[in-house]
């Protein structure tokens, strides 16, 4: 039997009592300051949260179990990987310090800790931190399992959109008419292009058959 819903987060909200006790999540976070937190309001609650909860203190990158420079700024929001990609645009902005995290792309990481979308009927992934268009990328194939990805890095901060709306719309995605930030998992696209491509595998195959005809009338 299929759980119900999954909720994928990369980069961290508020922390509350509702968002540790959604149904399934997966939390995926590179700051250990924040890990730390989420740990400890964790052990105000007398109940089992731990079989429906996980936590990565990992960053997210194009090359699985790589090495990158996450930095801080003088201003919080910029804080991470692509903070010199942000002081191109904001001039203002300085790095204060560096260090080095591992990244991991999502799909080999989910697989190594037998976290299996087949099980779940809806997967919902917020992205609040990071680069979306690395991030959604480093699903796969796994992209195809995602029904909602909630993108909550404010517009004026995320300078992939151009990029990340074409990758989304390649892959099937349409933006939500209420709100521009949410994408959904257009099955209907899906559906029609899987029909196409077994109608072009029926057509070809029959014109295979036509010409196995036509040699061994030939033949004769």
């Amino acid at each position: 039997m299929k759980k119900n819903n999954l909720d994928i987060y990369i980069g961290t909200p508020k922390i509350s009592l509702d968002f540790l006790s959604k149904e399934n999540l997966v939390i995926v976070e590179p700051e250990k300051e924040k890990i730390e937190k989420i740990e400890s309001e964790l052990k105000k609650y007398n109940f089992a949260l731990f079989d429906n909860l996980l936590i990565f203190n990992i960053t997210v990158g194009e090359n699985d179990n790589s090495f990158l420079k996450y930095f801080y700024t003088n201003d919080k929001r910029f804080d991470g990987t692509d903070s010199e990609e942000y002081q191109k645009k904001f001039k203002g902005l300085k790095i204060n310090s560096s260090t080095n995290v591992k990244a991991r792309k999502l799909k080999k990481l989910f697989h190594e800790n037998d976290l299996y979308f087949s099980k779940y009927n809806n997967i919902i992934l917020h992205i609040y931190k990071g680069n979306p268009l690395v991030i959604t990328k480093s699903f796969g194939i796994n992209l195809f399992d995602i029904d909602i990805i909630k993108i909550k890095i404010p517009d004026n901060l995320n300078i992939w959109h151009k990029k990340l709306k074409s990758f989304l719309i390649e892959n099937n995605f349409i933006s939500n008419e209420q709100d521009s930030n949410t994408w959904l998992y257009d099955y209907r696209k899906f559906k029609f292009e899987k029909y196409e491509k077994e109608k072009l595998l029926v057509n070809f195959k029959n014109e295979i058959n036509k010409l196995n005809t036509s040699k061994k009338e030939l033949e004769n």
